[in-house]
């Protein structure tokens, strides 16, 4: 299952469940700059985060790993490993695409 999240620290506005983000576009919202994927998640549909990069040309891709044990195989920009406090991904987050980013919200 995937599933969803929404991150709305500083400014920042949450996504969904991955099969809903293939192709989305929000009228009134700026691209997607990060995708947060689940480690699970690649184990299900690894074909989806493939289909969410193409999607969403340019978006850094963060992945929430398990806390030991091989990381899911893809092209990632970042790693958090569990267990894991929101502040770490926001952290992550931040690191690649800064507050007053173009586009990165507030």
């Amino acid at each position: 299952m995937w599933t969803s999240i929404s991150v709305r620290s500083s400014g920042g506005r949450g996504c969904g469940r991955a099969r809903d983000l293939v192709g989305a576009v929000v009228p009134g919202r700026g691209p997607v700059r990060v995708l947060l994927v689940d480690q699970s998640a690649v184990a299900e549909a690894p074909e989806l985060v493939d289909r969410l990069r193409a999607a969403h040309a340019g978006a850094r891709a963060v992945l929430l790993a398990r806390g030991a044990g091989p990381l899911a195989p893809g092209r990632w920009d970042a790693v958090v490993r569990r267990p894991v406090r929101i502040g770490d991904v926001v952290a992550a987050v931040r690191r690649l695409v800064p507050p007053g980013a173009a586009g990165a919200g507030a």
